[in-house]
């Protein structure tokens, strides 16, 4: 019975109006502790680590730079309040799209031409949080 009560999930997602954050929720029934985490190339270890608790409410966000287009790995390195270690693995996918302003009759001249932006659509997928005994 105490094993149902304490299991580990997290989720990350992007920010949605923000594509240089991610949001890390603990979705599980124990309060977990992020010591370090990796997208891409891209790696931070806390010199404390940052509280997750356990209610919806409470997440983190983290930076991330948008280095290439494509997949990249994710992995947190955490601790639950017993000391037992997790590594949670996933995904974020860069996708680049191409948006399109329409100009108006009144804001069109003879030299105007219809505005395109390639912009960047960031997904996540988060695969599975499971023990493992990392150091750091």
């Amino acid at each position: 019975m105490k094993k149902l009560g304490d299991y580990v999930a997290v989720v990350v997602i992007p920010e949605p109006k923000d594509n240089s954050k991610l949001q890390i929720i603990n979705a599980g029934k124990i309060n977990l502790y992020l010591h370090k985490y990796e997208v891409g190339e891209q790696t931070e270890t806390f010199s404390n680590p940052v509280l997750l608790t356990v209610n919806a409410i409470s997440m983190i966000f983290i930076p991330i730079k948008i280095a290439k287009i494509g997949k990249q790995p994710i992995k947190l390195y955490l601790e639950d309040e017993f000391h037992r270690k997790y590594l949670s693995t996933g995904e974020i996918i860069v996708q680049p799209f191409e948006e399109t302003k329409l100009i108006t009759p009144l804001e069109q001249s003879s030299e105007q031409q219809p505005v395109t932006k390639t912009k960047v659509f960031i997904n996540t997928l988060s695969y599975k949080t499971e023990r493992f005994d990392w150091q750091l």
